[in-house]
């Protein structure tokens, strides 16, 4: 009976051994995982409200967070004359005499609260809250004096005039700005100071 005792502890401890074995092999594998920096999506929008081609046209920059949600923002813009031919899309210079054709009329928001950036972006100024909004164009008009000095008078009529915004937005604070779109700034109560030569 004890030869049958002995044998089975004998069988017992290199089983528990080896168990532990497993046991702790498994607990010290080592798992990497990246670290990818994700930044969070806001409901900030852009609002246009337009009637005709030219005329009226504003344009807002809205945040439609109703939380804790203060982001910075950036804004450009592009315009083109152009139109479809035979699927060739044709285009026409914005510049005649070293003037824009087409007058917008910004607001004072705008004006004063947006710096221009060397990379074409506007920056702006200050925080947008929740629920804040900020205006940036009121109207716009074909300056007709200027294109009748131009030899594409009737085209600049019969072309397509198209005026499009782009923004961007993230959280508000030094360190997304600068992971992201790599500007340094401070941020002092709702203002946002933009580095030199941004």
């Amino acid at each position: 009976m004890n030869k049958v005792r002995k044998f089975s502890i004998i069988l017992i401890i290199p089983f528990i051994i080896f168990s532990m074995q497993k046991v702790y092999s498994f607990y010290q594998t080592n798992y990497i995982i990246p670290n990818k920096f994700k930044a969070a999506t806001y409901n900030v929008v852009l609002e246009e409200e337009f009637y005709d081609e030219f005329g009226t046209k504003k344009v807002w920059i809205a945040n439609n967070e109703t939380g804790n949600a203060n982001v910075v923002l950036r804004i450009n813009y592009d315009e083109s004359f152009s139109k479809t031919v035979d699927n060739e899309r044709l285009t026409l210079s914005n510049i005649v005499n070293n003037q824009n054709v087409v007058d917008k009329v910004w607001t004072d928001d705008f004006l004063n609260d947006f710096e221009k950036g060397n990379d074409g972006w506007y920056y702006y100024k200050k925080i947008l809250k929740p629920t804040e909004k900020v205006q940036i164009l009121e109207s716009i008009s074909l300056n007709e004096n200027l294109i009748l000095t131009s030899p594409y008078y009737q085209e600049y009529k019969s072309y397509d005039y198209n005026l499009s915004f782009n923004f961007e937005s993230i959280q508000a604070t030094k360190n997304a700005v600068k992971e992201i779109w790599d500007k340094d700034i401070t941020i002092n109560n709702d203002n946002v100071d933009w580095e030199e030569g941004i």
